[in-house]
């Protein structure tokens, strides 16, 4: 047998062991005993397991966008910050802009059982504008992936045991062996996916957004006279810039047009002189 045969023979191998030890599970109606994997079950079977699990101990992604319009903008996000530290959570990022219009951009993480509670505290800090939430149901997503990472635990250890006793060619083992290096990276993507989704189960997502109250014109009349005119000559610093961009735009083309009508110009007046100095008496 040549090396691609063996490989895919070995890969079959392997999948029918897999099959045989998951109906073999599914018989038994006792836990597996501690530090022994069993094969997972069937994609149909996992949906199913996962329809029925009650809806308390479902898995849910839960993202909430809050805004909120404070009065004091520094001291309302150093509050935010005390208050998601106090509920077990962090600041993912945060983002401020000083300046007439201030305002400010948190992204907050806290528990998923103090999302409420968080939710309630950063309402009473100042006026709701808006707020939406989106729950996420990942409870089949969740059973799938741990089906195919036990599957891949199985896998890897019916490759580390043919390894291990070394059955076969040097070419089997070879193969076994680039077999086994595929099974641990698939192994170790499928974790890695494992661990985002876990952490995003467990940490609910606030996106929050802080702006200040803007007073009314003919209450701040010197800052508004002010603004009015810093607005006034940035729109003419503007105006000025757009129209020099513009000239320059067009004077490749306007320039030799312009040119060629001077030249005509020109031509025509002499044409003209000459005419009349032939007409005259």
């Amino acid at each position: 047998m040549n090396s691609r045969f063996r490989l895919v023979f070995t890969s079959l191998f392997v999948l029918l062991l897999a099959a045989s030890t998951n109906a073999c599970a599914k018989e038994m109606a006792e836990p597996p005993a501690a530090g022994v994997r069993t094969a997972p079950a069937s994609p149909a079977a996992v949906a199913a397991n996962a329809s029925a699990i009650p809806s308390a101990d479902r898995a849910r992604i839960v993202t909430v966008s809050m805004s909120l319009r404070v009065e004091d903008l520094p001291r309302a996000t150093e509050a935010i910050r005390g208050r998601v530290d106090a509920a077990g959570g962090y600041v993912e990022s945060s983002n401020l802009v000083g300046g007439d219009d201030a305002s400010a951009t948190m992204d907050l993480r806290v528990p998923a059982a103090q999302a409420s509670t968080t939710r309630a505290s950063l309402r009473a800090m100042g006026k709701v504008v808006s707020e939406s939430e989106t729950v996420q149901d990942v409870t089949e997503q969740r059973a799938d992936l741990g089906a195919r990472l036990r599957a891949a635990h199985v896998q890897e250890d019916r490759l580390l045991e043919m390894t291990k006793n070394k059955t076969g060619s040097i070419g089997d083992v070879i193969d076994a062996e680039k077999e086994l290096a595929r099974v641990r990276e698939n192994i170790e993507k499928l974790e890695a996916e494992q661990r985002t989704m876990d952490g995003q189960i467990a940490m609910a997502t606030i996106h929050l957004t802080l702006t200040t109250p803007s007073a009314a014109a003919w209450q701040t009349p010197a800052p508004s006279v002010a603004h009015a005119w810093n607005g006034g000559v940035r729109f003419t610093k503007a105006l000025v810039v757009y129209g020099a961009m513009a000239a320059a735009a067009v004077a490749p083309t306007i320039a030799p047009l312009l040119a060629l009508l001077a030249l005509v110009l020109v031509v025509a007046r002499r044409l003209r002189k000459t005419d009349e100095a032939r007409t005259a008496p």
